[in-house]
């Protein structure tokens, strides 16, 4: 089982990145990536996931074979995933290398952003085929200026 920390840049504080992860889900590894996008800039969103997507390349040669299915990737993408912007064209290039077609949850565009009283959808699930009959919503709650999404499924 592997697990990582990648950063996007150099600071010490306060960098954007992602946290990557193996999961022993009844003795199948199952990938799972936590990303956090830029807020401000788009044009650092768009670096930002054209990194990720080369360290995906990467750690897919390496680890690929002994995966239940693709990586599950979450996490605060920073900007709606219906604007051309990093979230859509993440979406697009992990169905287009090999991936398959991704679901995005919440699949209704439900909002999480800010959580006391959400008015923007910035916070995503992208589900990988093998992964089916999902449920997915986001959850009220305070705990941080973002409400969780999340989502059951099962493993084919």
């Amino acid at each position: 089982m592997a697990a990582e920390s990648v950063a996007f840049g150099k600071s010490q504080v306060g960098e954007k990145g992602f946290l990557f992860a193996e999961l022993d889900v009844g003795g199948r590894r199952v990938p799972l990536i936590n990303l956090h996008l830029h807020y401000r800039s788009r044009v650092h969103r768009f670096r930002q996931a054209n990194q990720f997507v080369r360290w995906l390349r990467e750690k897919r040669c390496a680890l690929e074979a002994g995966w239940a299915v693709p990586p599950i990737v979450c996490g605060d993408f920073n900007n709606s995933a219906a604007r051309a912007d990093a979230t859509a064209a993440l979406l697009r290039e992990l169905g287009t290398h090999g991936h398959g077609d991704y679901v995005l949850h919440p699949a209704d565009g439900a909002r999480t952003f800010p959580s006391p009283l959400p008015g923007r959808a910035l916070d995503f699930i992208m589900l990988p085929p093998g992964c089916r009959h999902a449920r997915g919503e986001v959850v009220r709650a305070f705990l941080s200026d973002h409400r969780p999404v999340l989502v059951d499924f099962e493993l084919e």
